[in-house]
């Protein structure tokens, strides 16, 4: 515990730089907890010696009433002190008891920031949460951004509009006035970057350098933002764990619209007016009769989103934009292995967000050849890994670096002695360690008992991603060194409780998929 606590402080020091500024001593007690942003006067809280909170900001206009499924609108300016104190609501979702109390509404295009009270500029970091496009709230206890201000790095994440609000296609059925309804959700997230871009200074930050994070489908919807011409220059850096690029074809797009009428009634005109309630019932219905898993998502509207994100980094679009890319050992491993003796379920086109299901049932044969020695569900895990995330992410790395692109590549192997997540390193069991979050109640009823050397490596994932988004390479104090990703050495940082650097450690996978195309299903 000795070495554990001495290992805190040095990290703390090389982070902060030696500061040790009270948050008195960097401003006046009340100007450090009231900003001025160019939508009008916030005031928020002191949450943490030299870190204050700014909740619930609104950066777009409430997309209700005529502004239901269209484009969001910027934020008009307000007039007084805007409380900033509370969290704002969630997006529109079937989930009851949110963290931190929040209510769901329509009224969602909100954002939180965290900041440090000394004087800037500082780097900033934009979050994206997750939830399959279906659900999620920043008032999730793990987007607790306080580590990162502590160490000298603005925090800000955001809501936007999920589901069918944020992402069913109304144009080829109403008309023109709704064309690229589909990709709202998506848009909600680039008005969000240029609210950072116009208003972070007012908080400390530095607007021209902004790293873009997310994980699972917040990182699919990242993946896209980073190739799209409507989001150049407003953000610097990137770090997408556990992401993927494959955004759904007009086919796709125009079926949900399709079953989501279905769902409705028949006339797909009723959304427009239908209760959160009446929504939410008439997604899930056409939800569950898509034939693919993952129904709500970004989708080629050919204005919006021009291609395929893997085509576009291919082409070298974001080849400026430094990457730090990954995923988790055990992504998809979320249900308990079958009883001894018990076959594995058989493959179904749900179990897959773009792979067609004749396709996967051919690389099961492969993967049975391959890994003889892994019991059916093992490698079914395996194959649905690579399909989620794995084979898309070194697909991405690889194109990034090619143009030369600076890509650092990671595999997130560690996991818990107890717990649901025993034994296995589940999709989004970094976000934890990456946000220095661990010991949160909520983290640990998840997540299992934290003991002295989860912490440690808390600290040295959260240190790297801090250096990489203050612009250097990503490296911490007990990491080993974290080499760039290229096609030739393919080296890429295993992070575990003893982390190495390895060559191609999914060279099999690759081998298996070389032939695949990076397409939709439907």
């Amino acid at each position: 515990m000795a070495a554990y606590q001495g290992f805190q402080a040095s990290r703390r020091a090389v982070l902060a730089g030696g500061l040790a500024l009270s948050a008195t001593a960097a401003f006046g007690a009340e100007a450090k907890l009231e900003v001025v942003t160019k939508s009008g006067r916030l005031r928020g809280a002191l949450v943490a010696d030299g870190v204050r909170a700014f909740k619930g900001v609104p950066y777009a206009e409430a997309p209700v009433g005529p502004l239901r499924f269209k484009a969001p609108v910027p934020i008009k300016a307000w007039t007084g002190v805007r409380d900033a104190t509370q969290f704002g609501n969630a997006a529109i979702q079937n989930a009851g008891g949110l963290a931190g109390g929040v209510t769901i509404s329509e009224d969602c295009l909100n954002l939180n920031v965290w900041a440090p009270t000394a004087p800037g500029p500082h780097p900033v970091f934009v979050w994206i949460q997750a939830g399959g496009n279906q659900g999620g709230s920043i008032s999730h206890p793990g987007y607790d951004g306080a580590a990162f201000a502590r160490d000298g790095v603005i925090f800000v994440s955001m809501n936007y509009r999920v589901g069918a609000l944020g992402f069913l296609e109304l144009g080829e059925a109403i008309g023109p006035e709704y064309a690229g309804s589909g990709n709202n959700g998506v848009k909600d997230m680039v008005e969000c970057l240029r609210w950072v871009k116009a208003n972070i200074s007012a908080f400390g930050g530095d607007p021209n350098r902004v790293t873009l994070g997310a994980f699972l489908s917040g990182a699919k919807n990242g993946m896209i933002i980073l190739t799209i011409p409507a989001a150049k220059g407003l953000f610097q850096r990137a770090i997408m764990q556990s992401g993927w690029t494959v955004a759904a074809n007009p086919s796709e797009a125009h079926m949900m619209a399709k079953l989501s009428t279905d769902a409705i009634g028949g006339d797909i005109r009723k959304f427009l007016t239908a209760t959160p309630a009446e929504i939410l019932t008439a997604q899930g219905k056409a939800g569950q009769a898509l034939p693919k898993g993952h129904p709500w998502g970004p989708w080629l509207d050919g204005k919006f989103i021009i291609r395929q994100p893997r085509e576009a980094l291919q082409a070298g679009v974001a080849r400026e934009i430094p990457l730090l890319l990954g995923a988790d050992r055990d992504e998809t491993a979320l249900g308990a292995p079958p009883a001894a003796g018990q076959p594995a379920r058989a493959l179904t086109a749900k179990q897959f967000s773009w792979l067609a299901l004749p396709v996967a049932e051919a690389l099961d044969v492969k993967y049975r050849a391959a890994y003889p020695e892994l019991s059916d569900y093992d490698r079914r895990i395996r194959l649905a890994t690579s399909e989620e995330a794995w084979i898309p992410t070194v697909d991405a790395a690889s194109a990034h670096a090619r143009h030369g692109g600076q890509t650092w590549l990671y595999r997130f192997d560690a996991s818990r002695v107890d717990g649901p997540r025993k034994g296995r390193a589940i999709n989004g069991v970094e976000v934890a360690y990456a946000f220095d979050n661990l010991d949160k109640p909520e983290i640990v009823a998840t997540g299992g008992s934290v003991r002295p050397e989860d912490r440690v490596l808390a600290t040295q994932v959260h240190t790297a991603w801090v250096a990489f988004i203050k612009g250097k390479a990503p490296a911490a104090q007990g990491l080993p060194a974290w080499p760039q990703y290229d096609e030739t050495r393919r080296m890429t940082l295993i992070i575990n409780h003893a982390s190495v650097v390895e060559s191609d450690p999914w060279g099999v996978e690759r081998s298996l998929w070389k032939d695949v195309a990076f397409q939709p299903s439907i």
